[in-house]
C-alpha cells in the first residue's frame, strides 16, 4: 500500500484545534527558558519518518467541515480506526509514529484508561471477537475490521501502543519489555499547540546561505512545528535560532528555504504556501500558511 505523506499528515492537522494566528502569540508560546523534553526515541523500533502528538483529541470531530476535510484527504492512507476511538474516547499526549511500512499509536496512561480503550476498540471493531495472544508475559489484543485487517493492543510499563502492522507492534513491546535504549539518547522537545509535528531533520537537510556567502544550518536532531488551524487555513509555527550578528537578509532565505523543504517533504504545492516571519532576540518565527478548503 502506497505511503503518501501528504495524506498521512495533513489528516492530523485538520484535526487540531481550531485558532488564529497573530504575531504576539510568538513569544507567549516560546517565553519558557526550558523546553520540556520527552525520550520517546528509545520506544521507536526504528527512526519515525515523522511524528504526530495530539494533546487533546477531545476537539476531534468537532465540526461538519473538519470531517468532509478528512474525508477528502483520507483515502486508505490512515486507518480510521484511532480517529473513531480517540473521538470515542477522548485522550492526551498520544503519539502516532509514521513510517513507510504503516504507523504505531503509542499513549502513556494507566491501566484503567486502557482497559477502557481495549472496550471501545471491541465496540468499534465488533466483526469478530479480539484474539488474544501472550507475548513475554504481555496480552496482546487483534481487532478484526471491517476490511479484514487487524488492528493489534497491548498495555505495558505504563503505555499503550496500537498498530496494523504487526512486525512494528512486535518489535515496540519488544524494546518496552526489554526496556532498550539506544546508544546516544535522543529527546523529543515537545510542542506546545493542541497538534505537533516532528520531522527528523535529517530528512530536509536544512542549511542554507545568503548571497553574501553567510551561513546557517539547523543542528537540533528534530525541525519541530506547532499546528493551529482556522476555517480556511493550517499554520505551521516554527522557532529556530539565529544569531543576531548574523546577516539582515539571512532570516528571509531562511524562510524560503523551509517553505521549501517542508512543501517537499509533505508533497505540497509551494505556491500555495503563505510565509511571513520575525526575528527577535536570537529566535526567528517562521508561519508557513496552507489552505484547507482546497484540495
Amino acid at each position: 500500500m502506497k505511503f503518501r505523506w501528504r495524506d498521512i499528515v495533513i489528516l492530523f492537522l485538520v484535526l487540531s484545534l481550531a485558532g488564529s494566528f497573530v504575531y504576539h502569540l510568538f513569544k507567549h508560546i516560546y517565553e519558557e527558558d526550558a523546553r520540556t523534553d520527552i525520550n520517546m526515541y528509545a520506544l521507536f523500533p526504528a527512526p519515525p519518518k515523522a511524528l504526530v502528538r495530539v494533546q487533546q483529541t477531545q476537539y476531534w470531530n468537532r465540526s461538519s467541515s473538519d470531517k468532509q476535510t478528512i474525508q477528502q484527504l483520507f483515502g486508505e492512507q490512515m486507518p480510521r480506526l484511532y480517529q473513531q476511538l480517540f473521538a470515542l474516547h477522548p485522550v492526551n499526549n498520544v503519539w502516532f509514529c509514521l513510517y513507510p511500512e504503516g504507523m504505531i499509536c503509542i499513549l502513556p496512561t494507566t491501566p484503567e484508561e486502557a482497559g477502557k480503550l481495549q472496550q471501545k476498540m471491541k465496540q468499534l471493531l465488533n466483526t469478530f471477537p479480539p484474539q488474544k495472544v501472550s507475548q513475554n508475559g504481555i496480552d496482546v489484543y487483534y481487532y478484526a475490521d471491517a476490511e479484514n485487517e487487524f488492528a493489534g493492543a497491548f498495555y505495558a510499563n505504563g503505555l499503550w501502543v496500537s498498530s496494523y502492522n504487526k512486525v512494528l507492534l512486535d518489535q515496540t513491546l519488544q524494546r518496552i519489555n526489554l526496556q532498550i535504549h539506544p546508544t546516544q539518547e535522543t529527546n523529543i522537545p515537545l510542542a506546545h499547540a493542541t497538534t505537533s509535528l516532528l520531522i527528523p531533520a535529517s530528512e530536509l537537510s536544512f542549511r542554507v546561505c545568503s548571497d553574501d556567502s553567510v551561513c546557517w544550518q539547523y543542528t537540533d536532531t528534530w525541525l519541530s512545528t506547532d499546528i493551529y488551524r482556522s476555517d480556511q487555513k493550517m499554520t505551521f509555527i516554527f522557532n529556530l535560532p539565529i544569531s543576531s550578528s548574523q546577516n539582515d537578509s539571512l532570516p528571509a532565505v531562511i524562510t524560503d528555504s523551509l517553505q521549501q523543504s517542508i512543501s517537499r517533504y509533505l508533497q505540497l504545492k509551494p505556491e500555495r504556501i503563505g510565509s511571513t516571519y520575525k526575528a527577535e532576540d536570537g529566535n526567528l518565527y517562521i508561519a508557513l500558511d496552507y489552505p484547507t478548503d482546497l484540495p
